[in-house]
């Protein structure tokens, strides 16, 4: 019964997937355990706030620009695996390349321009109060799958192409192009190998390009204080059934703000509210808990104030759970930041940034997230 169990999993999966191919951007999802390609493998943080001029001065009603990429997408670093084969697991969207997993994905054209119309109805709603942005995320298996696999695997897709289709159908929007980016910092550890999550790296990369969009200035890593915790094996090694290819464990490192002020304050679905640490100790937490030591793991409403940004700026970022390595960096730059997880929070957000007279609204989610109808639909209840 189990087998069979996993085969129907299979199947619904391939289906996805070859809707998604219709689209054109994707292929049907295969089962085969493993394909040999033949390919052979190749300190203390500094005071910085933000300066009054750091604020962008065009008003929302300005028409929105997409700016170009900060970094000629040119001759990215090339990656090549060490075995030339790929690796999937009965029953799951996970396929591993050596030892890294990756959650393989799928685009489906007609989701993501239901999600793309409800960033835009938000921007008309709002234009001329509070200026909004999409930022998507790429997944790891658009990012760091290796050269030499990726062009023999039947069903990849690009993600860029498909992350590109979805902007075009944001015009009163401001996006935030960060596939480039990420790509010309491949070689780096912006993507856990064990988890399907990006690391604070790879946030901080897309910080700095929203930020940029913004029309401030963002802070080098370098800047921040940092904090590392060992023994990680997320969520891709348990969906793997703890594949030993896997190992070793991987670190997961945090950054503290660097104004030192900064409080946090978490406001739950039973109505309770208490401050909680933007960077956790999580030495403690289990091998597969240790993400968590992001801005407080995943709640409907978090508060961030910052006393040392005066200027009464407020930022809003609509957010799953890659939102929440980016917290730390986004508090620096304004006077009140509102972290809203659309999967609980329960109001209404046109009206919630007029209430708070919010300068910026961005909506920061995962490649696979725009695919969801289901967390599409969740988003729509926010918006409508």
């Amino acid at each position: 019964m189990k087998k069979q169990f996993f085969k129907l999993t299979a199947f619904i999966l391939a289906l996805l997937a070859l809707a998604a191919a219709l689209t054109g951007c994707g292929r049907n999802v295969p089962t085969d355990a493993a394909v040999d390609i033949g390919v052979p493998g190749a300190t203390e943080p500094v005071r910085v706030t933000r300066a009054p001029e750091g604020r962008h001065t065009d008003s929302p009603t300005d028409e929105p620009v997409t700016p170009a990429p900060t970094e000629a997408y040119v001759n990215p670093p090339a990656i090549m695996s060490k075995s030339g084969k790929y690796v999937t697991y009965d029953g799951t969207n996970v396929m591993r390349v050596d030892d890294r997993a990756y959650e393989m994905c799928f685009y489906l054209e007609d989701v993501a321009k239901q999600y793309a119309g409800l960033i835009n109805d938000t921007a008309k709603a709002l234009n001329g109060k509070t200026k909004v942005y999409s930022l998507i995320i790429p997944m790891a298996y658009g990012i760091m799958m290796p050269d030499d696999v990726r062009g023999k695997i039947s069903f990849y897709i690009d993600m860029e192409d498909c992350i590109n289709k979805t902007y075009a159908e944001m015009p009163d929007v401001t996006t935030v192009p960060v596939f480039s980016t990420l790509m010309m910092h491949r070689n780096e550890f912006i993507y856990f190998r064990t988890d399907h999550h990006w690391t604070a790296r790879g946030a901080h990369y897309a910080y700095q390009e929203f930020i940029k969009a913004a029309g401030m200035t963002p802070n080098p890593l370098n800047a921040y204080r940092e904090v590392s915790f060992g023994g990680f094996l997320g969520s891709l090694y348990k969906d793997s059934g703890k594949d030993q290819a896997l190992l070793p464990e991987e670190t997961v490192y945090a950054y503290y703000p660097l104004s030192p002020d900064v409080k946090m304050v978490i406001h739950s679905a039973n109505g309770n509210e208490y401050t909680y640490p933007i960077v956790k100790d999580v030495s403690d937490y289990s091998q597969s808990a240790k993400y968590d030591v992001f801005a407080g793991e995943d709640n409907p409403l978090t508060v961030f104030t910052n006393p040392s940004v005066t200027d009464g700026s407020v930022l809003i970022i609509v957010k799953e759970s890659f939102g929440n390595a980016m917290m730390a960096f986004l508090c620096d730059h304004y006077s009140t930041v509102y972290e809203i997880d659309y999967r609980y929070w329960k109001g209404n957000i046109v009206s919630f940034a007029k209430e708070v007279g919010a300068s910026d609204l961005l909506f920061a989610n995962n490649f696979m997230m725009i695919s969801s109808s289901s967390n599409v639909g969740k988003v729509s209840l926010i918006i409508k």
